[in-house]
This record gives structure tokens, sequence and C-alpha cells, in this order.
């Protein structure tokens, strides 16, 4: 208990979080209405409301019929947290689940109907409805600990943690509820252990809150950086995003004392694709040639759409007779999948040594070369600028 110097009474705490969730609620909706894109935040401005509503009526037990404080507020409440753990499912692009949100509102509004007609108890619906937020914490807490893309780290571990502390919370006010059942009696008095999880309750929520809007500021600024560094279509490095990494990839091998291996790519008769079937299967073409580059190339390799239908790829710290093992398996996926699809084409293949002295642009219009020799020799083949012939020559699908 604290001292009576300092009172903390459930009811003026209950109404500063009417208004902490207003403001929450407010910014959740700023945020909704300029960013309608991102999933979850229309869930988290609908829960910051409910919740907030939930809490006045909360504060107004006694002064309001007791049906609206007792049960419909405790639903709001609870239909809050469920909306609230709806949106991190939503936000980390999982289903929202509104059936079970729909299920725990509906069994807490019976059971809370059925416990203030029947037993008319305060602490069965207190435990009641302790445990079932304690539960929703914890979904909370494992939505966001599950494996899936996180804009950074950091702020989720700390919403995670702050969740989990609120679900100890509680599971805490449950059993101190059970030990000491006349502290039920007296809910809105100063100075009862009702208040102090109150007032703790808040301040975990404060920075739930204020987490939760920094990973909305982290999605931006990530769907900023790749608007800054990937092509539309593809989802591959542009050209300039491309050109910087690559030197840092080269400057790193140059440290190890390793050459890298630049690759020119690019699909063979594509404006007549384009032109038979259409900008439509040309792009389908595109997503589904940057599909094979992505999966025949490592973690650390880079690749770009260096423009139209060309392709630029560099394998930091590869040897030649490595790169071109590569850019022959990426040819043959190719020539499998065009000898099964209409809508989809050949490619051809030009690689250059960056060696350790090397630059990077000499290497690009090196390999550029060796392409436009495989075009001119019948496509659908890989040369290198260190081999005069061709590794493959096979006819054009």
């Amino acid at each position: 208990m604290v001292s009576s110097h300092f009172a903390l009474d459930t009811r003026s705490l209950l109404a500063m979080a009417v208004g902490l969730s207003g403001l929450w609620c407010a910014a959740m909706w700023l945020n909704w209405r300029r960013h309608r894109a991102i999933p979850g935040l229309g869930a988290w401005t609908a829960a910051a409301g409910f919740i907030m509503v939930g809490t006045l009526g909360l504060a107004l037990r006694e002064q309001i019929p007791g049906f609206v404080s007792i049960v419909l507020s405790n639903t709001a409440v609870v239909l809050g947290n469920a909306l609230l753990w709806s949106g991190i499912r939503s936000f980390r692009f999982r289903s929202p689940g509104y059936p079970l949100v729909l299920v725990l509102v509906l069994v807490c509004a019976l059971v809370q109907t059925l416990a203030s007609s029947v037993l008319d108890s305060l602490l069965f619906r207190v435990v009641f409805i302790s445990s079932l937020l304690g539960v929703l914490d914890l979904l909370c807490a494992w939505e966001l600990v599950r494996a899936g893309p996180w804009p950074t780290r950091r702020p989720g571990l700390i919403a995670t943690w702050l969740t989990l502390f609120n679900a100890f919370g509680h599971f805490l006010r449950v059993g101190a509820t059970l030990r000491y059942p006349e502290a039920t009696s007296y809910l809105m008095a100063a100075n009862t252990m009702h208040a102090e999880f109150t007032f703790c309750f808040i301040l975990l929520q404060m920075g739930r809150m204020l987490c939760l809007l920094t990973l909305v500021s982290d999605r931006l600024q990530e769907t900023l950086n790749q608007l800054a560094t990937r092509d539309p279509l593809t989802r591959l490095f542009n050209r300039r995003a491309f050109l910087e990494q690559a030197e840092l990839e080269r400057s790193r091998a140059n440290r190890n004392g390793h050459n890298s291996v630049v690759l020119i790519l690019d699909l063979d008769h594509f404006k007549e694709l384009n032109d038979s079937h259409g900008h439509n299967h040309g792009d389908l073409a595109l997503e589904g040639f940057a599909g094979i580059l992505t999966r025949s190339l490592r973690q650390h390799d880079l690749a770009c759409r260096w423009g139209g239908e060309e392709f630029c790829v560099l394998l930091p710290e590869t040897e030649m007779e490595e790169a071109l093992v590569v850019a022959e398996r990426i040819r043959l996926r190719c020539e499998e999948r065009a000898s099964r699809s209409e809508t989809f084409t050949t490619v051809s293949v030009g690689l250059a040594l960056l060696g350790q002295s090397g630059e990077l642009t000499d290497a690009i219009t090196r390999a550029d070369r060796e392409l436009y020799r495989a075009k001119e020799q019948g496509r659908n083949q890989v040369r290198s600028s260190d081999r005069g012939d061709a590794l493959s020559n096979a006819p054009a699908a």
C-alpha cells in the first residue's frame, strides 16, 4: 500500500486513463487517415476507442446504470484489447483473427450478464476480467515474438516485455483478489491494491502505446527505403542502390583478397513477347525471371533490374569458374520454364571478372559487351570476357 500522503483512488486513475486512451486513439486515427495502407492501424485506432469508452464507463460506476458500467464497459475494454491483438497480427501481415475477437466478446458479455444477475459477485467479475485481459496480453506477446518481418527489433522487444509485464500484473491481481477478497468491497476507494494495479496498468499501457507508434514510424521509414532502393515490379535493387551496395561489396572483397564477378543478363526476344501477348504478360515474365534470379543466388549476392529487360548481378568473393556455374544454372532454369510456357523466354548472360584492382564500371562494360556477343551468336547462352567461347549455345526458345 502507498502512503496516505500520496493518495491513489481508482476513480481518478480511471479518469486519467480515459484521457490517455483518447490521446492514443487520436494519434492512431491521424496515422490511419494518412497511411491507410499500413495494416493494423485501423484495428489499433478502434482498440483505443473501445478502451477509452469502456474505461469511462468504469469510472462512472455507481453514477450510471449498473449494466452499462459493469457489463458493457468491461466488454468494451475486453474488445479493445482483443482488437489490439488483432491489429498486431495484421501489422505482422497475418490474418486479423476476427472470429476469435467475436467469440471473446460474446463470452465476456454473456458471463458478466450471468454473473451480475445470478451471482452478483464483484470478486468473480474482477477475477474473470483480469484473467481474460491477462490471456489477451499473452496472445499479444506471442504475436510480437513470432517469426516475421519487423522493421526494427528494439521497439518490438520493448512492446513484448511491456505486454508480458501487463499480463503478469493482471494475473497478480487475480491472486491478490482471491487472497484478499475483502478488498473488492471498496474498489473505488483511495490507497487500495486495485488503485495501485490500475496505476501500473496505465504506465504500461502508455509505454506500449509509444512502442506501437514507433513501430508505425519504422514501417513508414521501411516503405520509403523500399521505394528509394527497390524496383517496384521485380523487388530487386534499382540501379542506384545496386551501384552503392556493389561498391561496398567490392571493397570488402578487396580487403579479403578475393575477386568478384559481374553478370549482365538480358531476356531474349522480350519485345516480341510484349508485342504478341501484351505488357501484362511481359511484366509477369520480368517478375518470374526475378524469382529465378533470387532463387539461384546466394544471400549476399546482389541483383538489380538494370533497365527494361536487362538485369545486373554482382557475385562477391567469387572466381569466374564458380560464376559460370551460377550463370548456367540461371540460363537452364529459364530455358526449362520457356519450354513450358509461351509467355516466358530464355536469357543471355555476359560475365566479367572484377579483379582486386579493377573498377566496377569497367567490369560492367565488359560484361555488357559479352552479353551482346551472346545475342549476336544466337542468344540463350552464357559468355565470359575471360573465355573466348560460349559456355552454352542452345537455340533460342
